[in-house]
Parts: C-alpha cells; sequence; structure tokens
C-alpha cells in the first residue's frame, strides 16, 4: 500500500491566503503546483511579469531538485536510497543541513521529534491502520534518533530494517529555502507555500499577510493571524487519518497514534524547519511539555485548540 504520510500533514495543516489580498492595489504574481505529494503556492508581491516570471522559474528549478533529496515515493531520491540500503555515500550538504536540525529538535522535544518513526508509519499504512501488536512491537524496535549516524562521507542506520522519513521538517526547510533563494534576489515581500507557509514583508494591501489555520482541507480556516518575516507550520492529529482509523501523527515512544489532546497546533517561528518539527511534535504534548519544550527557543509562538473550544496561547520572545 502506498500512501503520502505528508499529503495528510499537507492537507490537515490547512494554510489558505486570506479572501481578499488579489483585488488589493499592488500587482501579484501567483504560482501553484505539487511537491512531496502536497500542493505548494508562491505569491510575489509588487514585481514586473517578467521578473516575476523568472523568480517563478527558479523557484520551480530549485523545488525539484530538492523534491529528488527528500521524497520518499521517488525510487531515486537520496531518502530513498538512504531508506533501501540502509546507508547513503557522500551525502548531500543540504540533507547533513536537515539532520542537524532534526538532531536539534529531537533534543529539543525529549525524543518526540523523530523521523525514524517512517518503519512504524508503514506498519500502520500496510495495515490500513490498525496494525496487530505484534506488528507494532517489531515496528517499534526499529526506532530512534540515536541509531542515525551522519556525517560527510555518509549517513548510516545502526539497525538494520531502519526508515527514515522528512516528511515532518522536510516541507519547512524547503520553505526556507525558497524564501532565502528570494530574498538574495531582492523579493522583500511574497508568501511562500512549500507545504508550510513563510511571510515575506506585507501582502499585495501594504499590511501583515493574513493566514488562515484550519483543521482540515475541506473547512474553512478555524482562525486566521497576521504574519510578517516569520513562517508557521501547522499539524492536526486528527484531521487526517491513516486508512480512516489512526491519526496520521505517531507518538515514538509508545508506537500508537496521537492521544486526542489537541485538534490544531501551529507554530509560528522565523524559521520554517523549526516550526515545522515543532509543530509535530507538540501534538504529542500537554501544555505543561509544550511550556518547557519552547523555553529553549526564540521568538516562538503555540496557537494550540483543543476539544470543546478550548485554547492555549504560548509565547517565547
Amino acid at each position: 500500500m502506498t500512501v503520502s504520510r505528508r499529503r495528510f500533514i499537507a492537507i490537515t495543516a490547512g494554510f489558505a491566503l486570506a479572501s481578499g489580498q488579489a483585488s488589493a492595489a499592488q500587482a501579484t504574481a501567483d504560482w501553484q503546483g505539487v511537491a512531496l505529494g502536497a500542493r505548494v503556492q508562491l505569491r510575489l508581491v509588487g514585481l514586473d511579469q517578467d521578473h516575476a516570471a523568472h523568480l517563478i522559474d527558479i523557484t520551480r528549478n530549485e523545488l525539484l531538485r530538492l523534491e529528488k533529496l527528500f521524497s520518499l515515493y521517488q525510487p531515486g531520491s537520496a531518502l530513498s536510497q538512504l531508506n533501501a540500503e540502509g546507508r547513503l555515500q557522500a551525502p548531500p550538504p543540504e540533507m547533513l543541513e536537515l539532520l542537524g536540525q532534526v538532531g536539534a529538535i529531537h533534543r529539543a522535544t525529549d525524543g518526540l521529534f523523530d523521523p525514524t518513526i517512517q518503519t512504524l508509519w508503514t506498519a500502520y499504512a500496510n495495515a490500513n491502520g490498525t496494525p496487530t501488536p505484534d506488528t507494532i512491537v517489531a515496528a517499534h524496535a526499529k526506532i530512534g534518533w540515536e541509531k542515525v549516524r551522519f556525517g560527510a562521507g555518509e549517513i548510516s542506520f545502526d539497525q538494520e530494517g531502519m526508515q527514515l522519513t522528512l516528511n515532518g521538517i522536510a516541507q519547512g526547510y524547503i520553505t526556507d529555502r525558497i524564501t532565502a533563494l528570494l530574498r538574495s534576489n531582492g523579493v522583500t515581500d511574497a508568501v511562500v507555500d512549500m507545504g508550510e507557509v513563510s511571510a515575506m514583508g506585507q501582502g499585495p494591501d501594504q499590511k501583515p499577510w493574513r493566514i488562515g489555520l484550519a483543521e482540515k482541507s475541506d473547512q474553512p480556516a478555524a482562525q486566521s493571524i497576521q504574519l510578517s518575516n516569520k513562517s508557521v507550520a501547522t499539524s492536526a492529529p486528527q484531521g487526517m487519518t491513516i486508512a480512516g482509523q489512526a491519526s496520521h501523527i505517531l507518538d515514538p515512544r509508545t508506537g500508537n497514534p496521537a492521544p486526542q489532546y489537541w485538534s490544531r497546533v501551529s507554530v509560528i517561528h522565523p524559521s520554517a524547519a523549526i516550526a515545522d518539527g515543532l509543530s509535530t511534535a507538540a501534538s504529542l504534548m500537554q501544555a505543561d511539555q509544550m511550556r518547557s519544550c519552547i523555553k529553549g527557543f526564540a521568538c516562538v509562538d503555540i496557537i494550540a485548540a483543543g476539544p470543546e473550544g478550548r485554547q492555549l496561547r504560548l509565547r517565547v520572545t
């Protein structure tokens, strides 16, 4: 059974540009596509047509290049090679940079962010969301970020049968890379959505970008926020399920689906990659754990929606 885990995350993230921005005074140039199994989009503000077309072209090329590194479902991707062989020699520098970020978030979240969960996720997908207890135990034994070795010469696993997914952070990382690419080409006002959202400068109405936060792709945004020169990532544990059964977010400690603490967790941070990883892990945390976790970060904001309309807002400046 082939299932795009990231499609669940991207759909449940539910980011949408607020209505009315396209009709504002400044000209916009929009582009939409698909990467890592999810819709991606870009909106540029205040640029002439030729310049915008050039920027869209280089964005697409960079996106395709990075997708060939991090895709779970392209057989020739760097990640697929690593998972198939248990090692990857001379890994690309982007992969090493991202794994460094993974390690930092893994430590900050006491192991709740753990990309070695892919073997367990595959077990759930192959069993239509209801694997046997023995299957869960066997897959869970292959989880452990401490079993991943990486350096300039090689990435390898200590245990046979381990697999890595970067779907809980790669979209944020790619968003950061595209944002940096645009900024290096003189762009000051844009919104970049490569699975997670980065808001640069102002929208076409010369106000901060308004981003909608939803729990499901087929529902209107439950809340909107204003962003400028920051990123936001959302995880909705119950927004989508594996084969209609289990939450798409699994707990690496227990091997079980995410508890129903929150219907939606959004994290705002200057880095989309950091926001992406933290939103995934925070979905598995209660409020006190979130408070403790974010003490290690600067400029982070969490908006968590719980049952019966309960909402939690945490901020570290």
